[in-house]
């Protein structure tokens, strides 16, 4: 049933494309494109009448490849005679390219699979010279076969699309009509496709079984590096050949060194505008490049050899090489830096060639001049320059290979020489250490300068080490005087506290200077430093400046102490708390916390009613009746003020007093003036509470009237008895009612 549908689908297909479709291989009825292999085609072919499967032609070998090639070409020779005008031009230009792929195809068919290589015999023993030897073949094999597989993949990709193109083309051409004129070109058009890509084709297969013999290569060379690293020995004469090359590659170490050191200073010097000067300094900064490259190479070479000695010396002795974890950590941030300048250096001299080679294309194309001539050499030591440093970057990345793979061998020796649990916890000590040397590197970067003495993180983290060393020394201080003033009870807690606050900041002042002396800041130099910071206080700091002095003055007078009781203009009344640098605490009877700046205390009125004298009199003011005797009105108001306990009694120059002050509208006004203790002083709202409360209660006793206001109203009018009767009554209600509330 499938081949009967299957024969119906292409008769279908030839009835409507014509019978060129049926031409197309593996479209043919009766049997699959698996059980049947394309024909060999007999005839040349024809670019103005091109089958589906005309290339079918030369799927032929040896003689008879090429002689159907000679065929072939005879053929397009003869079409080409025949065309005319424009097309003879377009047509010339592809039959050459068919002629030159065609010549090819039979040397591309022929050449031979690349074979695999033989599997290298494998040594009982290896040295670790022997070790980087295969490491380093390996690794040239790596780059190889990586550069074939790109060239591959490249080819194969190239291929891709040239067969969708011609598979287009051809569609196209099987559509266009016999007698058109354009038919012949584009038939040898797709003639030179197709022979190109056939010879192409031929160069890929190449390739693949190139990529395949690499492959093994490289696998096998991985193995011998693999089976080295198991085998490895150590010889006295390798020992004593290491040796003499350790000693020469740290000689070369410090010349290389010595040169950079002079390649910087000459492009330290080399600046202009001028092009050639531009150049000239180009030219400098890459000579410090080459310089750092060898320099950098320098010091790997010598790891490895120090690497290579510490291996030999781990294989012929039961012991570990001093100090070898050591080393091994070094090596990896050795590995490290030089994995990250190779990259950087890699892609200036990369930027350094093209530019160079721009430059002397731009230069050829100039006119003759000694000027041009000198341009012309410098570009050209530039490119050399630029070349040479690649190369020499890329014998450094191998070389970091070589000695990350020492390093590996000899962390694998040392964890089966020592176990795992003490090699873990040499190693976990080894990083703490190496973190610790690492972030003490990095504090010690300059950030800022301040004149000519660098300042770095481990200096600044200094400062602020001594500065809370001395805030800690003034507490320890002030805390001492505190304790001393509590347990003195003679001690004066305002001296005690004023002498506090100067200790403190004496010690400040002081620390802050050997802290910025243990950055290096010299202070012979300090009336620069005054002179800015007097600039500062002029733009910005003169608040907090003037707090800081008005404080100091507070703390000098003793105008103003802690524990005073004050009264502001604005009418607050506190006890000090604290005078501080920039302000001083207040805190009311309401335990109410009020912050005024030193400034303020200084310049403003304050009223200190405990500056000289614990003790203070109060006037507290009442009123009683007329008519009330008035020396039972003493006695009683003095009877009162003697339950306070906030009176001071029994002396002469301290005893309360009655005073009549004046005759109010509705009482006699008299006033209790009393001194009073310490304690009451801070406490006033209270003070005049509690009298107030003893002498309504003494008034009350005694029988004495506190008076409330009265008016007398007074009506005329023409209205009769009654009525007036009337409207006294309501007039004297409303006043009991209001004097009621």
């Amino acid at each position: 049933m499938t081949h009967r549908l299957a024969a119906v689908a292409a008769l279908l297909l030839g009835l409507l494309f014509g019978p060129a479709w049926g031409q197309i291989p593996g479209l043919s009825t009766g049997a699959s494109a698996t059980e049947q292999a394309p024909a060999v085609v007999s005839t040349p072919p024809d670019p103005g009448q091109l089958p589906a499967n005309w290339w079918h032609y030369f799927d032929v070998e040896g003689d008879a490849l090429k002689q159907h090639v000679d065929t072939a070409l005879s053929r397009i020779d003869t079409v080409l005679a025949s065309l005319m005008g424009a097309a003879v031009e377009e047509g010339s230009d592809y039959a050459g390219r068919i002629r030159a792929n065609l010549k090819a195809l039979p040397a591309a068919r022929s050449q031979q699979d690349v074979e695999k290589p033989p599997t290298a015999a494998l040594h009982a023993r290896y040295t670790p010279e022997e070790l980087l030897q295969a490491a380093s073949a390996e690794r040239q094999a790596r780059a190889e076969l990586q550069r074939e597989q790109a060239e591959r993949d490249r080819v194969a990709r190239a291929l891709k699309v040239a067969a969708k193109l011609l598979d287009d083309q051809l569609a196209a051409y099987l559509k266009m009509s016999a007698d058109d004129p354009a038919r012949i070109t584009r038939g040898l058009e797709i003639m030179a496709g197709r022979s190109a890509l056939a010879v192409e084709r031929e160069h890929l297969r190449v390739l693949n079984t190139s990529v395949t013999a690499r492959e093994a290569r490289a696998a096998a060379l991985a193995r011998e590096v693999e089976t080295a690293g198991k085998r490895l020995v150590a010889t006295p004469e390798a020992l004593r050949h290491n040796a003499s090359r350790l000693e020469q590659a740290r000689q070369a170490v410090e010349e290389s060194r010595q040169r950079l050191v002079k390649a910087m200073g000459k492009a330290v010097g080399a600046v202009g505008d001028t092009p050639q000067a531009r150049a000239e300094s180009r030219l400098r900064r890459q000579q410090v490049v080459r310089a750092a490259v060898e320099e950098l190479s320098g010091r790997v070479a010598v790891a490895i050899l120090e690497a290579e000695s510490d291996l030999m010396e781990l294989l012929s002795t039961d012991g570990v090489p001093a100090g070898l974890r050591g080393r091994l950590t070094e090596w990896g941030r050795l590995a490290t830096e030089a994995d990250s300048q190779s990259k950087d250096w890699a892609e200036r001299s990369a930027d350094e060639r093209d530019q160079a080679s721009e430059l002397l294309a731009s230069l050829s194309q100039s006119p003759e001049a000694p000027e041009r001539r000198r341009m012309e050499q410098l570009a050209q030591s530039r490119l050399k320059l630029a070349q040479e440093t690649l190369v020499a970057v890329s014998r450094q990345e191998a070389a970091s290979e070589d000695l990350v793979l020492l390093s590996q061998l000899l962390e694998r020796r040392l964890l089966s020489h020592e176990g795992y649990l003490r090699n873990w916890l040499e190693w976990t000590w080894q990083g703490i250490h190496s973190i610790t040397l690492g972030a003490l590197n990095t504090l010690n970067h300059t950030l800022f300068k301040i004149g000519d003495t660098p300042v770095t993180s481990l200096g600044l983290l200094r400062v602020l080490l001594i500065l809370f060393v001395a805030w800690w020394i003034s507490h320890l201080f002030r805390r001492g005087l505190s304790r001393i003033g509590e347990r003195r009870e003679g001690a004066n807690a305002a001296a005690v506290y004023t002498l506090g606050r100067l200790a403190h900041y004496v010690i400040i002042i002081i620390g802050l200077m050997v802290a910025l002396a243990s950055i290096g800041i010299d202070f012979t130099n300090f009336a620069l430093v005054a002179g800015a910071l007097s600039v500062g206080i002029g733009f910005g700091l003169q608040s907090i400046v003037n707090n800081f002095v008005s404080g100091l003055i507070l703390l000098f007078e003793r105008t103003l102490k802690v524990g005073d009781f004050i009264e502001l203009d604005s009418g607050v009344t506190g006890m000090v708390r604290e005078i501080n640098v920039r302000s001083t605490l207040i805190n009311t009877n309401d335990n109410v916390d009020i912050v005024v700046p030193n400034s303020e205390l200084v310049s403003s009125r304050v009223t200190n009613w405990t500056l000289r004298e614990a003790k203070r009199r109060v006037h507290v003011a009442f009123g009683v009746a007329y008519g009330s005797e008035k020396e039972l009105v003493r006695k009683a108001v003095l009877e009162a003020a003697d339950a306070v306990p906030y009176t001071i009694k029994h002396q002469r120059a301290s005893e309360p007093q009655v005073w009549l002050v004046s005759f109010g509208e509705s009482s006699l006004d008299f006033e209790l003036v009393v001194w009073i203790k310490a304690e009451g002083v801070k406490r006033p709202a209270a003070v005049q509470a509690a009298y107030l409360w003893e002498i309504e209660g003494a008034l009350a006793r005694h029988g004495i009237e506190i008076p409330f206001p009265q008016r007398d109203l007074h009506l005329r009018s023409a209205l009769g008895l009654r009525e007036h009767e009337a409207l006294r009554t309501l007039a004297e209600r409303s006043a009991r009612e209001s004097n009621g509330r």
